[in-house]
């Protein structure tokens, strides 16, 4: 499976990047686009910062968030403008390639329901823009032994020169995404999986604010190693291995000491750590208070 799933793999992270080198060709103004006060959700995943998320995506007259299909199908400009322009021109059709694409797309999640709900035109993590230089966390599924992977569950302690090169394709890769959705937007991203990132994030991005979502441990935990299971069992390993499941608690230990130690010693007007039973229990109260 994994020799099947890594030459295309390869070959699209490839074509990403002939698109990005079009970008600094077509549309080099990107690069001097301000990101202002962006939005970090991070915290434990199974938290509810996928829920959190996609309540304040509702805003849109203030935030901007990345969908899955500018993720996965169009993380450079010229990319997205394309499938944006073909998008248009299908729906001066009657939509016959939307319907066929809402059909597929009903379809070919279903296996992802197991962590969350999962569709093209939902926003989702922004962890995905890293994929290109092999710095998102989700490989460890198809990759649940590879060393460089597990780094990035520590990304805070990996050296600065390695730190800054990835911040800065993810800087790059926002302002791409602001260029297309408008510059005045706020970013509003998502990501358990830069819990380990907070204070380099911190550092790159001045005016930033974090809310970091909660979840008592002993229901997160065993829901995390439950959700991924699905995927391991396909591609031929147990989330019961010692190796592997000690490795993911050590893991999801290091993210609360991590978030408690970094956003202790920031403003408090920097942060706010987002329970998910008083979340639950009254949404709309909290959000917008």
């Amino acid at each position: 499976l994994i020799f099947l799933f890594t030459p295309p793999f390869l070959l699209i992270q490839s074509a990403h990047w002939f698109f990005f080198l079009l970008d600094e060709l077509l549309f080099p103004g990107y690069r001097k686009i301000r990101i202002r006060e962006p939005l970090f959700v991070v915290g434990l995943p199974r938290s509810g910062t996928t829920f959190l998320q996609r309540v304040l995506a509702r805003d849109e007259s203030r935030f901007t968030t990345t969908h899955l299909w500018e993720l996965l199908l169009a993380p450079s400009i010229t990319q997205r403008k394309i499938l944006l322009g073909l998008g248009a021109l299908d729906r001066t059709l009657g939509r016959p390639a939307g319907r066929l694409l809402a059909w597929t797309d009903s379809r070919g999640f279903r296996w992802m329901e197991a962590i969350h709900q999962v569709s093209l035109t939902d926003p989702e993590e922004d962890y995905f823009l890293l994929l290109p230089v092999f710095a998102c966390f989700l490989l460890v599924v198809p990759y649940p032994y590879h060393p460089a992977i597990w780094e990035l569950a520590r990304f805070d302690e990996l050296p600065e020169k390695k730190r800054r090169a990835i911040l800065g394709f993810y800087c790059r890769a926002l302002q791409r995404h602001l260029y297309v959705a408008g510059p005045e937007k706020q970013i509003l991203s998502k990501n358990p999986a830069f819990t380990p990132f907070l204070r380099s994030l911190l550092e790159s991005f001045p005016d930033a604010r974090v809310l970091c979502c909660v979840r008592d441990p002993e229901k997160a935990v065993p829901s995390v190693l439950s959700s991924l299971r699905p995927g391991a069992e396909f591609l031929g390993y147990e989330m019961s291995e010692p190796r592997i499941r000690n490795a993911f608690v050590d893991m999801l230990v290091h993210f609360s000491e991590h978030a408690l130690d970094v956003l202790g010693k920031e403003p408090e007007n920097r942060y706010t750590f987002v329970p998910m039973p008083a979340l639950k229990a009254d949404v709309r109260r909290f959000v917008l208070e």
